[in-house]
């Protein structure tokens, strides 16, 4: 059996999506099922998503609602509508014995406000895509001035010769098949332990897939410095400006709020 890749042309990938960008429904292949697995043929995938959207729907309330560190949170109401929600569904499936189970959380963290600018010899930024590393330290109130260096992927090889201490550094992380680890970990390059232990200032992870996708995730056990994950569009530019031998230097500031007496 042989396959053709044919490359379509920009219009006719426009005419693929909808108008927020997203992939429309009638867009995507159906492929039919072969006799032996007809046991399967009355799973709905569009149904699945459909339900999908339901919990979704939750996270985007939080995040209309004016929330920057925004989701179905532990500890917060949103949490408790996703509860409600799942209750909803067992009892909709004629589930009769339902209970709920409180117990205390350990301190939570949160992130209530952050504000990073790229500043070169031409111009001011910003990119939508960061996000603080969970459980990262608070700058200080009048933030940081840091000047940024661009490491690669963290190797030893990449620091040998580097001086990064006081310094933002950035990281060009690559997502680990099948999870959301990813090469700049302690259980795998332990880029950001050795950024860490050189002497960095700050550290933004670049999380390596394609368009500009970032995530909610630690830095790692011990990592004390403020940090930021940022898409990999937006990682890009920055690579760009530093390749081309511009300073950039790099104000920062996050405020963080430890909640504590918090359930779920």
């Amino acid at each position: 059996m042989f396959f053709c890749l044919v490359a379509e042309n920009p219009r006719a990938q426009r005419q693929r999506l909808d108008n927020s960008g997203n992939v429309r429904e009638e867009s995507y292949i159906r492929i039919p099922l072969p006799e032996s697995e007809q046991a399967y043929s009355d799973i709905d995938g569009h149904q699945m998503k459909e339900i999908l959207q339901e919990v979704v729907a939750i996270s985007l309330r939080s995040r209309d609602d004016g929330n920057k560190y925004w989701g179905r949170i532990s500890g917060t109401k949103y949490e408790k509508m996703a509860q409600s929600w799942t209750e909803s569904k067992y009892r909709a499936l004629g589930m009769k014995d339902i209970h709920k189970q409180v117990f205390n959380l350990s301190p939570q963290w949160f992130s209530t406000s952050w504000d990073v600018q790229f500043v070169n010899e031409e111009k001011t930024q910003t990119f939508d895509s960061l996000l603080p590393a969970m459980r990262s330290s608070p700058t200080p109130k009048e933030g940081l001035d840091l000047e940024a260096v661009w490491v690669g992927t963290g190797s030893s090889a990449d620091f040998s010769g580097r001086n990064v201490r006081g310094k933002a550094v950035f990281i060009h992380s690559i997502p680990a098949p099948g999870s959301m680890g990813h090469s700049a970990s302690e259980s795998w390059e332990g880029s950001i332990c050795r950024a860490q232990e050189a002497g960095a200032a700050a550290i933004f992870v670049i999380y390596g897939v394609s368009d500009n996708f970032a995530i909610w995730q630690s830095l790692g056990r011990g990592i004390t410095v403020p940090g930021f994950f940022m898409g990999y569009h937006d990682g890009t530019v920055v690579r760009e400006m530093l390749g081309r031998g511009e300073r950039v230097c790099v104000h920062m500031k996050v405020d963080v709020e430890i909640h504590e007496e918090l359930t779920s």
